[in-house]
């Protein structure tokens, strides 16, 4: 599989999806972080390793402000795949990670599929969540350390919750280890800015 042209289309293709968002969150950033994710969990969990770097790469291709992603994706990702050295099994897999990755109650899916959902939920969290919400409080009118402080305390406060979206152990006992980074975070912020608990 000759990733080189891979990461070459997915390049492309986000380009051309026209998604707006923060100006510093790059998908393809992400999606190459997914695969690095991605890539943790294999090594742990097992899985084909075509079919999830394949996958991780292609997942966030597509965009539209009204339908699923997903199903942008999946639909971008499948004459691109034709042109991939991958057997029609390895293809369909592919297709699966990307049509599901955002659907996550879904049973019965491939382990590679788990694997690409489990480490799509993994990116952005952790220190990557404090950085996130420092620089996307610097697009707010009047940016200071204390409305850095408030954003990233509300936006976190969700983020403990999303761990019963995870399937694999392996994926839950890192996503607790990010979760009490950002916690340990807030508390010496809190502390350096000299706010009370409740505020």
């Amino acid at each position: 599989m000759n990733e080189t042209r891979i990461k070459e289309f997915v390049k492309k293709t986000i380009k051309d999806s026209d998604r707006s968002d923060y100006v510093f969150r790059d998908r393809y950033d992400h999606s190459l972080r997914v695969k690095m994710w991605a890539e943790r969990l294999h090594k742990i969990e097992g899985g084909d390793f075509d079919v999830i770097r394949a996958a991780a790469l292609l997942h966030d291709i597509g965009w539209h402000k009204k339908k699923n992603h997903a199903d942008i994706s999946e639909r971008l990702s499948k004459p691109f795949l034709k042109t991939l050295n991958l057997s029609s099994d390895q293809k369909d897999k592919v297709l699966e990670a990307i049509k599901y990755h955002n659907r996550r109650k879904h049973k019965n899916l491939n382990l590679e599929t788990t694997i690409i959902q489990d480490a799509d939920l993994l990116d952005e969290l952790g220190a990557l969540t404090i950085v996130w919400d420092s620089m996307a409080t610097m697009t707010t009118k009047n940016p200071s350390y204390k409305k850095a402080y408030k954003r990233i305390k509300k936006y976190s406060g969700n983020i403990p919750k999303k761990i019963d979206e995870l399937h694999l152990d392996s994926a839950k006992k890192i996503y607790k280890s990010r979760v009490s980074i950002i916690d340990s975070f807030i508390k010496e912020l809190r502390y350096e800015l000299g706010i009370n608990e409740n505020d």
